[in-house]
């Protein structure tokens, strides 16, 4: 979290203060710039951050939780046996009881971690000697290494008074974030020790040690890991940690790095901790780098390495570039053009092709008597196409409804998603996901939009046309027109 001082006539003083006083049980994390997101439910009240005892059950992976379908750790940590224990709450309700023990604050910015990174580096680059050549235009590489995940986007530098991003590639990401580094100590520390010795301390094999909890032996070791070897390793140090009772009475063994009651953490065993994560990250990083030339527009200029992983420093470009953008103070959104994520759509009916559709897709419909093909895909939105921030509307999909004389007035469609390269043709694609439902109640249209029809066989019904708009930013939004003009809401129930 970051701050700068103002005034009524302005900015005091351009420099931006990162906090670094914490409140916690433990001086060394008290001190430092970034706290855990975590929160505990204990019997005394709610507690956050680094003030939570190591051996209380915490949520500290929750924003993985939010991701659906679940993978990777958060799968994992659904599975516990005691993730769950004494605990009713969903993600979302975790998250904003975590939120809610930060002061009330009167009016919210929000920007995306990445922006923000983006925002604080350009701003840091203006007057030094990469300016003097512009940096507009030039590319960059944003690279978010968080604890659990790690998410990559490219930009170019569209505008600098105020600062303006234009994205140049579909983001990217995996879960190989800086708990993977705890992991890997886990592991190694099990393999030093001998299987028996580490369930002592663990209560288990390290394989199965709970996300969410572990026991305060462990817990205890896991914190002076992080605080002692892995915030700030360099690549080249040797770390010690004292083992807790009753291994910290074991006989001496140099072989293995254990003396005095304490066990060395050699260089290369804390690259091999690191792997795996960094190799990830590193394959990522190429992966934008090429997408970005592929678009041929922008040439990538600069990678952009921010976020939590390790207690790295340099994660303080986030806050610090949030507070910038907010010192700019003009309103407008950081992002003059988005790349959309995936592929947005919804299911219709089309005349039947034998040549393009499946037999098992035909039927004849009960209003006109045609024969047409069920299940094909309406993409409005392709995966990678630039939507501008400044537009109401991304996509307008046509629709025509038919009613029986008498029947509820009523539309119902479902939102389809696609994240493969190649949109799908037909619904039951297993490339295709149903996003949300939406429902209109069309019983505010005026009744001249309603067009009266008959069957073949003579029996009335009504046809009626309208447009479906979608707006894609950080959020959906949706709204239907009749001949131009909006009638009613939608309501969007999400699967």
């Amino acid at each position: 979290m970051s701050y700068c001082e103002t005034s009524d006539t302005g900015v005091l003083d351009k420099h931006i203060e990162v906090i670094k006083d914490w409140p916690s049980r433990h001086t060394k994390i008290g001190t430092k710039e970034q706290v855990s997101s975590e929160i505990a439910y204990l019997p005394d009240g709610t507690q956050w951050g680094s003030l939570i005892p190591i051996n209380f059950q915490s949520h500290m992976w929750t924003k993985l939780e939010l991701d659906s379908p679940q993978t990777g750790e958060a799968a994992r940590i659904q599975r516990e046996p005691n993730a769950n224990t004494g605990s009713t709450r969903k993600p979302v309700d975790i998250v904003a009881d975590f939120l809610e023990q930060f002061p009330k604050l009167k009016r919210i910015i929000t920007i995306a971690e990445s922006e923000a990174a983006a925002v604080y580096t350009i701003q840091s680059l203006r007057g030094s000697a990469q300016d003097a050549q512009s940096i507009l235009g030039d590319g960059f590489v944003a690279c978010d290494m968080g604890g659990g995940t790690v998410d990559l986007i490219s930009y170019s530098a569209a505008g600098l008074e105020p600062t303006i991003l234009e994205e140049s590639t579909v983001g990217s990401g995996d879960q190989c974030g800086g708990s993977f580094v705890d992991r890997g100590f886990l592991k190694w520390l099990e393999q030093r020790l001998g299987t028996e010795d580490f369930v002592k301390i663990a209560g288990c094999r390290s394989h199965e040690t709970p996300r969410t909890s572990m026991s305060k032996k462990l817990g205890q070791m896991v914190q002076d890991f992080i605080l002692e070897a892995k915030s700030g390793f360099s690549g080249t140090d040797t770390n010690y940690l004292r083992l807790p009772a009753p291994l910290s009475a074991i006989d001496d063994d140099e072989p293995w790095g254990i003396s005095d009651g304490e066990i060395k953490i050699a260089a290369e065993d804390m690259q091999e901790m690191f792997e795996f994560p960094i190799r990830r990250t590193y394959d990522l990083i190429l992966g934008q780098i090429q997408q970005t030339r592929l678009g041929g527009k922008v040439q990538p200029k600069y990678i952009i390495m921010v976020g939590g992983f390790s207690g790295s420093h340099v994660w303080s470009a986030i806050v610090r570039g949030a507070a910038a953008k907010g010192l700019e103070g003009d309103g407008r959104k950081p992002i003059k053009n988005r790349k959309c994520r995936r592929n947005y759509g919804t299911e219709c009916m089309k005349p039947f092709d034998s040549k393009e559709h499946r037999d098992i897709d035909a039927y004849t419909c009960q209003y006109t008597g045609k024969k047409m093909a069920a299940e094909q895909m309406l993409w409005g939105l392709k995966k990678g196409q630039d939507l501008s921030t400044s537009e109401t509307c991304h996509t307008t999909s046509r629709f025509e409804n038919t009613f029986w004389v008498g029947d509820k007035r009523y539309f119902s469609i479902d939102l389809l998603t696609s994240d493969a390269e190649k949109s799908a043709n037909r619904t039951s694609e297993k490339s295709v996901n149903k996003l949300a439902t939406l429902e209109v109640n069309l019983s505010t249209v005026p009744e001249k939009e309603f067009v009266l029809m008959h069957s073949p066989s003579g029996v009335p019904y009504y046809r009626l046309k309208l447009d479906l708009e979608i707006y894609v930013d950080s959020t959906i939004e949706y709204s239907f027109t009749v001949n131009g003009k909006k009638y009613g809401t939608i309501h969007a129930k999400y699967h």
